[in-house]
């Protein structure tokens, strides 16, 4: 899934309406060479369930995309979190989020539960806490977004801090790996491919994403973000210029797309429902900020509509689908 920021600063006060209106409306065709890439098929999408479960962080990033509700105290009891999953046997997967969800009391029991319970299960974590997640779940896959290689600021997400962690959860669980590119981490994509190269062996894809302000997706007017244009570019020069090992999942965002991608298959468009500490509840991934949240009650199913169209953008994908490409082996 793509990570976007909460970035509150603003250069100048946006009244490029139109400018906004044309991003949204844009499609860029990513061509590749199929030599080197192939495309796999796509699929299958999976109802899913995003679970807040925790407001506490270890950390303090600016460009956390759930930054204005981070740093409480609040977290989801497990009674809680237990009768939603009773009361929507249709969701196929769950994804456990945070503030740092390692942090939370009942971790264990909420991760037995939904193996239990045959669920899929995503685990978004800033890596920090590794040392606290056990070995034996069923199902869970682990995911890490970086913004760095090395850095004193564990803020910047630096995977050199995290080198013993990786290598040991990466023989226990399957690892996503994402690198979240931004104005200051812009020229270190090949250099961040190589790095995970040398160092983590059972690693073998990359997935990009970019850094947005999610409460005003396409208005490239933050401080610190690079443009829509921007990211294609570099996205572009490095599939292009590639030529390490890992396969890899390219964030579309809305705008990119192949002759495989977008291809409407059944849960592909609004396959995100989102439920939060405080008892709200948004529709969309993309619609987290305070003011977009609902009542929620976690009694009733949530309704999941097999869109044509996201309500959103209006296209025919969802602005959470990736391009996968695929090493060819004798390049």
């Amino acid at each position: 899934m793509s990570c976007c920021t909460n970035l509150n600063k603003k250069i100048g006060i946006d009244t490029n309406t139109k400018k906004k209106e044309q991003l949204k409306n844009k499609k860029v065709l990513l061509n590749f060479n199929h030599q080197k890439w192939s495309e796999p098929t796509y699929g299958p999408y999976f109802k899913t369930i995003l679970l807040f479960i925790t407001n506490r962080c270890n950390l303090n990033c600016s460009f956390c995309f759930d930054n204005a509700n981070v740093h409480g105290l609040e977290e989801m009891s497990f009674d809680y979190i237990k009768k939603i999953v009773d009361n929507n046997p249709q969701v196929n997967k769950y994804d456990i989020m945070g503030g740092e969800p390692l942090l939370h009391n009942d971790l264990d029991k909420i991760l037995r539960y939904l193996a239990k319970k045959g669920k899929k299960i995503g685990l978004y974590t800033n890596g920090f806490l590794l040392h606290k997640l056990k070995d034996d779940y069923d199902n869970l896959k682990v995911n890490i977004a970086f913004h760095s290689i090395n850095s004193k600021n564990k803020s910047l997400k630096p995977i050199a801090c995290l080198n013993e962690s990786i290598k040991k959860i990466q023989q226990i669980y399957p690892l996503k790996v994402v690198f979240l590119i931004t104005n200051k981490n812009k020229k270190l994509l090949l250099k961040f491919a190589k790095y995970i190269e040398n160092n983590f062996k059972l690693i073998n894809k990359l997935t990009i994403g970019l850094v947005r302000n999610e409460e005003d997706y396409y208005n490239d007017n933050y401080e610190g973000i690079v443009s829509f244009d921007e990211y294609v570019k570099i996205v572009k020069d490095y599939v292009n210029n590639y030529g390490g090992t890992l396969d890899l999942d390219i964030f579309a965002e809305g705008m990119l797309y192949t002759n495989k991608l977008p291809f409407s298959q059944k849960n592909q468009i609004n396959r995100f429902k989102c439920v939060f500490v405080d008892n709200k509840y948004t529709s969309c991934l993309y619609d987290i900020g305070p003011d977009k949240k609902n009542n929620f009650d976690p009694e009733k199913r949530i309704t999941y509509s097999n869109c044509e169209l996201c309500p959103k953008t209006g296209k025919n994908r969802c602005l959470t689908d990736k391009i996968k490409l695929k090493r060819e082996k004798n390049t």
